[in-house]
């Protein structure tokens, strides 16, 4: 009887090792959450950046010139391989 109590305390679907699983499960989708938040706020970040309110000249000037494949004269153009 003992054997059959401890067997589904521990195998359970809320027994102690379902309790960890869910334990870990929360720790991942923590860390996910975090990392969301802070590119969240990277992207707050830049779009404040582009409101006609406060328009970043240097900002506008790189997205500009990458949308529009377009450089200046005196610019310094890096080539880099991508993977």
């Amino acid at each position: 009887m003992i054997g059959y109590f401890w067997f589904h305390a521990y195998t359970g679907q809320r027994g102690l090792h379902a309790k960890h699983e869910i334990e870990q499960q929360m720790t991942e989708l923590t860390a996910e959450l975090d990392r969301l938040k802070l590119e969240h706020g990277q992207w707050e970040r830049k779009v404040a950046l582009l409101r006609s309110s406060s328009i970043d000249p240097d900002l506008l000037d790189e997205r500009a010139r990458s949308v529009l494949n377009l450089s200046h004269p005196n610019d310094l153009i890096l080539m880099v391989k991508r993977k």
